[in-house]
């Protein structure tokens, strides 16, 4: 009896490890180029990290503006929309670096009045989400939306394919 006892207990100690590798996630691939082409690492800037920051906000910011009872965190996305835009009115757009040395100060100027033009919108929005007005705050972030989208003709640098 010793000796089933002993093979069965041997016999379900050998299986353990195979299955815990059957249950393992396998290991992931060390972090490499993106898979999409292009040279991507130049393409990475400060502006672009601030901008990738507002994008996410204002992605959620849009879902939830509506609903009255979100107005709070509504309020702290704008504010942090807010900050990270303030943050890029010193940085330099990578097309600037495209265009004649004689056109890249008024390039600059250009930029930063659209971004205070931006921020200035932005705070109309905070305003309308303090006063209850949500039917008003959706349609201010569509304008938003709208001169984001033109901001980005004129100022952001065409991808490459």
């Amino acid at each position: 009896m010793n000796f089933r006892l002993f093979a069965s207990t041997l016999i379900a100690l050998a299986g353990i490890p195979l299955a815990m590798a059957q249950t393992e996630a396998p290991a992931s691939p060390p972090p490499s180029a993106p898979a999409q082409g292009g040279d991507h690492d130049t393409d990475h800037t400060e502006l672009g990290d601030h901008m990738k920051k507002v994008a996410r906000a204002f992605k959620l910011l849009r879902r939830q503006l509506s609903d009255p009872s979100q107005n709070d965190s509504s309020l702290a996305l704008v504010a942090k929309m807010h900050t990270e835009l303030e943050a890029t009115l010193s940085l330099k757009p990578a097309k600037e670096a495209d265009l004649p040395a004689d056109q890249q100060a008024e390039f600059q100027a250009k930029f930063e009045d659209g971004m205070k033009h931006f921020l200035a919108q932005l705070d109309q929005l905070s305003d309308l989400i303090k006063a209850g007005d949500n039917a008003g705050a959706v349609a201010q972030a569509k304008k938003l939306g709208e001169l984001e989208h033109q901001d980005h003709k004129e100022f952001r640098k065409p991808k490459k394919d």
